[in-house]
């Protein structure tokens, strides 16, 4: 999956032209609304490799083509663009995998406000404060959990929770 508005954004980070939608960047590339009149017959969409059955009438798709018809379209001009400009690696191994935590964070209760990033900052300290304060309760004392050992003491000798299988407990020569 790509989203066209990172792709956009990484074009051109200073651009004031904030697309919203797909609609805004279509029109911000240019992108034609339907292919030529020689690929839409009968009800049916050609697009190289894919079918799709029209769900509105020729008049209907002329006037505004769905959204759904629009993201191929502006994805093929956004990747031909990246990589006119050597960003296609970035945008695909930088971006996109960014893109993925940032969803997973807001889908847990952690916001994002590009307008105010101390106040992000501050959001995240506050759930880690209360994720550390829960864990102390758990288990009867601090556990500093930037730290992989104290986690797994936390986990496997104060809560005892049992060792996933085939993994092994090894102690450290300080008994640790």
């Amino acid at each position: 999956l790509a989203e066209p508005r990172i792709a956009l954004w990484l074009l051109d980070p200073d651009d004031r032209h904030k697309a919203t939608s797909l609609s805004d960047i279509a029109a911000h590339l240019d992108v034609k609304a339907l292919p030529s009149a020689g690929a839409v017959a009968g009800g049916l969409l050609h697009v190289p490799n894919l079918i799709f059955v029209a769900a509105a009438p020729r008049s209907q798709l002329t006037k505004r083509w769905p959204e759904f018809f629009l993201a191929m379209p502006c994805m093929a001009a956004l990747l031909r663009k990246l990589r006119g400009q050597s960003l296609l690696e970035r945008f695909w191994n930088v971006e996109m995998p960014f893109a993925v935590v940032l969803a997973w964070m807001e889908h847990f209760g952690i916001g994002l406000a590009a307008r105010d990033p101390l106040q992000t900052h501050s959001h995240i300290l506050y759930r880690i404060a209360a994720l550390q304060e829960r864990v102390k309760e758990l288990v009867g004392r601090q556990v500093l959990l930037s730290s992989s050992e104290d986690v797994g003491r936390a986990l496997f000798e104060d809560l005892a929770l049992p060792l996933p299988n085939g993994a092994r407990f090894h102690r450290k020569p300080s008994g640790r």
